[in-house]
């Protein structure tokens, strides 16, 4: 946006027509709040970046480099720029080292690469020019030139790096680097043309009133605003008013700058504790077998729906007292816990096999207590109730012989059960009860 305002070359900021205006915030809302897909070309040029960074600081006259995320004009607040780093670089030998903005390119395209070797066969890997110059406008393309000018602008240095790259087998590869000094009369003009459209199109939203209420009212926005851009707008200057603050600061002057992390989403902290318990909601669907109920009444309905409610949950704490016993044995072996790890436990424990489990319990339960019915154990007087212990062993006598050995067999050795044969096994006890 600053490219494109400064060179419409308006001087005069009442000459500024209210569509121009308005087509110009659109851009910026566009730019702020819509989603962009990222081209290939794009993403290439992202996952090179670092490997260019990591090149570019050998060089011997970089002498260190920094990233540096968006900075704020300290003249005009609405400005703002964000390089791909910072660099201590040395122009000439003799000269003091100089601060400079970096700015980083990959090209993709077989033109554009070209170009770029051509200029580099030409005029060296290392170029030294001026912002303007006949070497600055054969080797820096027409669309970043306001770039270097702008990010001198806003840091209040006089030296940018524009550094040409290419991906080469999957390696990040410098074609040139292109040390600008910019002057102050360069960045003078670039200025004025910045302020005359900038305060009229940005400079209303950040005053002290509207920092100080944090948030916007309709008295606030100019006449061109149209209602859609005043919705916008609005509904999203609380949030940034008050990162903003966070940052900066309000009403103390002497308050430390609090630079925050990179951010690009906000999330409310009800999503982020959702989206913590996320994963948990997805295997809970994942390893669940569904059950459906036929043509029943509500009450019905509700009824095996709290049962299933309670059968889940208790699936649940099975699970979290198994997975507890896990982490705490992986942790004293020095192992790392992994999701992976995680994961592949939690189906130790199917849902199947609890209820399998469960429904094993109950009945051998239900037949205890069947037996205490039939000895005539129910109506004494009980000091305090039956405490409450592991499933019982089935015992010979209270079930079939053949239940009460396959049952056995299996709490003593965990050995798999199919489903039929679970199936035979609950209807053979049932049928005894």
């Amino acid at each position: 946006m600053a490219g494109k305002i400064s060179s419409a070359r308006i001087e005069n900021t009442a000459a500024v027509p209210n569509n121009l205006l308005e087509s110009y915030m659109e851009e910026c809302l566009g730019s702020w709040f819509k989603r962009h897909k990222s081209s290939a070309a794009m993403q290439i040029g992202s996952a090179n970046e670092l490997p260019t960074v990591e090149r570019f600081s050998t060089f011997s006259w970089v002498q260190d480099f920094w990233e540096i995320g968006l900075v704020q004009w300290k003249k005009a607040p609405f400005v703002g720029v964000s390089p791909d780093g910072i660099a201590t670089i040395t122009v000439n030998d003799d000269d003091a080292p100089q601060i400079a903005c970096v700015e980083i390119k990959t090209r993709t395209a077989p033109s554009t690469i070209e170009r770029a070797e051509k200029a580099a066969e030409k005029h060296g890997t290392k170029v030294i020019c001026e912002f303007n110059d006949e070497v600055f406008d054969n080797c820096v393309p027409q669309s970043n030139r306001i770039q270097v000018l702008h990010q001198a602008l806003v840091t209040g240095l006089n030296y940018g790096v524009f550094v040409t790259s290419k991906v080469e087998n999957k390696k990040g590869v410098v074609l040139q680097s292109v040390v600008v000094k910019i002057t102050e009369e360069h960045k003078q003009e670039h200025s004025q043309r910045l302020l005359s459209v900038g305060r009229s199109l940005l400079g209303w939203i950040i005053t002290s009133p509207t920092l100080d209420r944090g948030y916007l009212v309709n008295e606030d926005f100019p006449d061109w605003v149209t209602e859609p851009q005043k919705k916008a707008i609005g509904s999203n200057f609380k949030l940034w008013c008050a990162q903003y603050i966070r940052i900066k600061g309000r009403g103390n002057e002497n308050a430390p700058f609090k630079p925050s992390q990179p951010l690009s989403t906000y999330k409310h902290v009800k999503q982020l504790d959702y989206n913590k318990g996320k994963w948990g909601l997805d295997k809970n669907t994942e390893t669940c077998k569904g059950m459906t109920v036929g043509a029943v009444s509500f009450e019905q309905k509700y009824v095996h729906r709290m049962i299933a409610a309670l059968v889940y949950n208790h699936w649940r704490c099975t699970q979290a007292q198994q997975m507890s016993a896990w982490i705490q044995d992986t942790q004293r072996q020095n192992r790392t816990v992994t999701f992976k790890g995680i994961r592949r436990k939690a189906w130790d424990t199917p849902f199947d096999v609890h209820v399998f489990h469960l429904s094993i319990a109950a009945l051998k339960d239900l037949e205890v207590q069947r037996v205490v019915m039939r000895m005539g154990l129910a109506n004494l007087p009980q000091a305090s109730p039956r405490p409450r212990s592991p499933v019982p062993v089935a015992t010979q006598g209270d079930l079939p012989q053949e239940v009460v050995r396959e049952i056995n067999d299996y709490i003593a050795n965990r050995k798999k059960v199919s489903l039929r044969r679970k199936s035979e096994l609950m209807h053979m006890t049932q049928s005894h009860i």
